[in-house]
């Protein structure tokens, strides 16, 4: 912190003005950190992106069906946000199973679904990070 003074009349020093470098600081702080929140927003929404594409181009054969319909239901959730209140109807049991994995991640954030699914991605085919274009 600098101080910047005054000298008066008689020799007595008397702070007039105080210029505080730790607001500068604070300043230059806020600011990495907000450029450490965007780029981390970039890079999930990268690997969100490229994690999707590894799934339509070669979609894991050993999944097992829940665990297919939780990576449906939060790629729905990050691509669109909640579902629909009101269904349209219908009597196929495979579009019925996929709203309702999607209607199960419901409230979640379009950032906070893509998190997720990247993670889940992570756990059960790792392998989709190594076909990733940097």
């Amino acid at each position: 912190m600098h101080l910047l003074y005054r000298k008066e009349e008689g020799g007595s020093s008397r702070k007039i003005f105080l210029f505080c470098q730790s607001y500068m600081n604070s300043i230059m702080v806020l600011t990495w950190t907000l450029l450490a929140v965007l780029f981390e927003v970039v890079q999930s929404s990268k690997d969100f992106e490229e994690c999707a594409e590894y799934v339509r181009t070669s979609p894991p054969r050993t999944m097992k069906e829940s665990d297919k319909l939780k990576v449906y239901g939060l790629y729905k959730q990050g691509t669109s946000g909640d579902c629909e209140p009101n269904p349209p109807r219908s009597s196929n049991n495979v579009e019925k199973a996929k709203r309702t994995a999607w209607c199960s991640e419901k409230g979640k954030t379009l950032d906070a679904a893509r998190a997720e699914y990247v993670s889940l991605m992570d756990k059960l085919a790792p392998e989709w990070r190594s076909n990733q274009i940097n």
